[in-house]
């Protein structure tokens, strides 16, 4: 049998010459323990450039919709004790498979939840779920999911900052392995809050 004959330095009964002739099946062996498997990477590396991938998705920033919506009003403002509506209107899920550093990568996103903080000072408000405003005949109802009350008004000529963060589990696989990635992602919108007073005439 002819070998290469780097097999020469292995095995010892090897004839020497352009080719090593080596006489028994321990060439096999040799031939097996000189050529070996290209390493596998490790969950580390892999799992660092799902990261990378993560912050390429393009996963949807918060699109922030308030009901009843203030612009519909004469005053283009939120009222004062009235309640509001709160959710968002971005896809929550979104899918995609990449390529990076020869590896192929399957990521799926999902959003679990959406922390709206209305920039009032009275605390974030987090819903895993959000219904969208339906109109007018929700007038001074209060949302079943997700919602808010403004107390009082926002400064004169000013108004208040709502602040939406998307937090997101992102789900991936490759090269065997798999993981979870949490990600977030924030978006804001300013709102006028007034309050109506009544005029007594007569």
């Amino acid at each position: 049998m002819y070998v290469d004959e780097h097999i020469g330095t292995i095995i010892p009964e090897c004839v020497v010459g352009p080719l090593y002739t080596c006489p028994t099946a321990r060439d096999i062996a040799a031939v097996q323990a000189a050529s070996p498997q290209p390493l596998r990477p490790s969950f580390s590396d892999v799992s660092a450039i799902a990261r990378q991938l993560v912050l390429t998705m393009s996963v949807d920033r918060p699109v922030i919709r308030v009901g009843p919506d203030p612009s519909a009003n004469e005053w283009n403002m939120a009222v004062v004790g009235h309640p509001l509506w709160l959710w968002t209107t971005e896809p929550g899920t979104k899918s995609a498979t990449m390529t990076s550093s020869g590896y192929r990568f399957t990521l799926a996103a999902t959003r679990t939840s959406v922390t709206f903080d209305p920039g009032d000072g009275t605390g974030a408000i987090t819903c895993r779920s959000m219904s969208a405003y339906p109109g007018s005949s929700a007038v001074g109802r209060t949302s079943p999911t997700c919602g808010h009350t403004y107390q009082h008004a926002s400064p004169a000529g000013g108004s208040f900052t709502i602040t939406a963060t998307g937090t997101w589990e992102v789900d991936w696989s490759a090269m065997g392995y798999s993981g979870t990635i949490p990600l977030t992602l924030s978006q804001t919108r300013a709102l006028k809050v007034g309050e109506l007073q009544a005029v007594r005439v007569g």
